[in-house]
């Protein structure tokens, strides 16, 4: 919903294999189809409906306001770790509002979701202590797109007016 706050943008599934893995960060980014949305407001990552990581705004690809950041990183510290034979279901959520208040996201605007990935050595093996990217490169979650509805109101007339006696 257009201006919705805490929207789920995307979903991604992790899976390890062989040995629990902690992820420490994630560069996460958002390709707007209005260029002069610069970011989403309050982004956040939740792990399994558990919000990891901090609240920050969500950095938009491409857009014609600032040209320098393209991702968000979402640090998770030691919160995020995935055990073999467990998937974590991975979600980033934004409010569908731009944060400059200016140039909001409008009805048809679509958003795709990213997840940045390649030479990060954001993850770490538990047992083995190897570092690696994940994810190895980038993964794009499907485009949403912003809608914003309607309500019309009316008043019953199958009923009169009513009057009432304030109590004492």
């Amino acid at each position: 919903v257009d201006q919705a706050n805490n929207v789920s943008l995307a979903k991604f599934e992790l899976k390890a294999a062989g040995e629990k893995v902690k992820i420490e960060s994630m560069r996460v980014s958002a390709t707007v189809s209005v260029l002069t949305v610069g970011v989403l407001r309050n982004g956040a990552v939740y792990a399994n409906g558990v919000q990891v990581g901090s609240t920050s705004d969500l950095e938009t690809v491409g857009d014609s306001i600032d040209t320098t950041n393209e991702y968000t990183t979402y640090n998770f510290g030691s919160s995020l770790i995935v055990e073999p034979g467990s998937p974590v279901t991975l979600e980033v959520r934004a409010d569908v509002y731009d944060n400059d208040g200016v140039n909001g996201v409008t009805a048809g605007t679509t958003i795709l979701v990213t997840i940045e990935g390649g030479d990060l050595n954001n993850a770490t093996g538990q047992v083995s202590y190897t570092t690696v990217d994940v994810p190895a490169s980038d993964v794009a979650a499907n485009t949403v797109t912003a809608r914003q509805g309607a309500l019309t109101l009316s008043k019953y007339t199958a009923y009169t007016n009513q009057n009432a006696v304030v109590p004492l």
